[in-house]
C-alpha cells in the first residue's frame, strides 16, 4: 500500500471571523482588550502605583487574610469612621464618550470582582459603594459613581450623573455575607450590572449614566456602630472589550 502524506492546509480563523463579520454572519466571539488592572492580592498592597488606601482614626484597610484575601475592615470603628480603598490605575475608556461601531475598537469597559460583607447591620447605607467613579471624590454620597450599593441592607444598583441618580433593587437577591461576583459593564448607553453572571440590572437613561467614563475603582466602607463592619474583597480586574 503506498501512502501519500497531503500537503497541510493552514487555516486562518482570524480571516474567517472577519469575513463572517464583514458579511454580517452573527459570531459568539468576544475579543478581550487590554487588561487595566489585575489584582490578586498579595503579602502588601501595592499603594505606588495601583491603590489609594485611606482609613479613619480606628480604621484598618486592605489587611492580608490567611487565605490571601483583602479585608477592608474597620475594627471596633467609631461612628462615621471610614476605610476605601481606590485604584490609582486608569481605568478610563479611550473612547471619550460614545463610541461608534464601525470606527472605534474598544466598545465597552468591564469591571469584576469577588466580595462578601460582614456584619452587614453596621455598614452605613447611606455611604456604602463598590463600583467605579469619576474624578478624585470617593464614595456613595460622591456624584458622578456608578456600582453596587445598600439600601435597607439589601443589595442595589447605582448610577449617578451629577448628584442625579438612578437606582434599581437586585433581585434575586443573594446572601450578602457570602462570596459573591459582581460584574459591571460600560457601554456607550447603558450601564449593565451582573451578580454570579445573572443580570440584575440595566441603567440606560441618560441623565443618569455618569460621563465621561469611569475613572478609578472603589471600594468604601462607613461604619454604622462599632460592630466591625467588613468588606472582604477577592480577585478585581477590569478590562477593555470591542463588542
Amino acid at each position: 500500500m503506498r501512502v501519500v502524506a497531503l500537503p497541510t492546509v493552514p487555516f486562518n480563523y482570524s480571516r474567517l471571523l472577519r469575513t463572517a463579520n464583514a458579511t454580517g454572519v452573527a459570531t459568539a466571539t468576544t475579543s478581550r482588550g487590554p487588561m487595566v488592572l489585575s489584582e490578586t492580592w498579595a503579602a502588601a498592597i501595592d499603594t505606588t502605583n495601583v491603590w489609594t488606601v485611606t482609613v479613619g482614626a480606628t480604621g484598618t484597610a486592605a489587611v492580608a487574610s490567611v487565605s490571601g484575601i483583602r479585608l477592608l475592615a474597620l475594627l471596633a470603628p467609631a461612628i462615621a469612621d471610614t476605610a476605601q480603598v481606590n485604584a490609582k490605575a486608569s481605568l478610563t475608556n479611550p473612547v471619550a464618550l460614545v463610541p461608534t461601531a464601525t470606527a472605534n475598537i474598544y466598545q465597552r469597559l468591564v469591571l469584576e470582582f469577588e466580595m462578601k460583607l460582614t456584619t452587614l447591620a453596621s455598614i452605613d447605607n447611606a455611604q456604602f459603594i463598590a463600583g467605579l467613579y469619576t474624578g478624585d471624590s470617593a464614595g456613595r454620597s460622591a456624584a458622578n459613581a456608578s456600582g453596587f450599593i445598600l439600601a435597607a441592607d439589601a443589595l442595589n444598583t447605582l448610577t449617578d450623573k451629577a448628584g442625579v441618580e438612578a437606582v434599581t433593587v437586585v433581585s434575586p437577591a443573594p446572601t450578602l455575607t457570602n462570596w459573591n461576583k459582581y460584574k459591571h459593564i460600560i457601554n456607550a448607553t447603558s450601564h449593565e450590572f451582573y451578580v454570579n453572571d445573572v443580570l440584575v440590572a440595566t441603567h440606560s437613561t441618560a441623565a443618569n449614566l455618569p460621563l465621561p467614563y469611569m475613572s478609578a475603582a472603589q471600594f468604601y466602607l462607613v461604619s454604622d456602630a462599632a460592630a466591625d463592619p467588613r468588606v472582604d474583597i477577592g480577585p478585581v480586574r477590569c478590562y477593555l472589550e470591542d463588542v
